[in-house]
């Protein structure tokens, strides 16, 4: 059963206006400002049966293993701050016909 650890990682994001000034405050609305970079840690199984059992594949799994709380921000019509996602299982299976 081969098993695999990944990670994501995102440095601080700035978003300092467009102004003369350099914004480094976080503004009310959460559209300006720094937020802080984070390292997300996931892990994944998987289970391959093989032919006799039409190359089932099984596989499960866990985003942000951790449960590392972070944010990202948009800047489009809804600007502003946004808690992403949480710890996440997962679980998958495919066949082959």
């Amino acid at each position: 059963m081969p098993s695999v650890y990944t990670s994501y990682s995102q440095s601080k994001q700035r978003s300092p206006g467009s102004g003369p000034e350099y914004i480094t405050a976080e503004s009310a609305d959460g559209q300006f400002g720094n937020i802080p970079g984070y390292m997300v840690w996931n892990f994944r199984g998987e289970y391959d049966f093989g032919p006799t059992v039409s190359n089932l594949k099984l596989g499960a799994g866990v985003k942000n293993l951790f449960v590392q709380r972070y944010f990202t921000r948009s800047n489009d019509n809804n600007s502003g701050k946004y808690v992403d996602e949480p710890r996440i299982y997962f679980f998958q299976a495919s066949v082959s016909f």
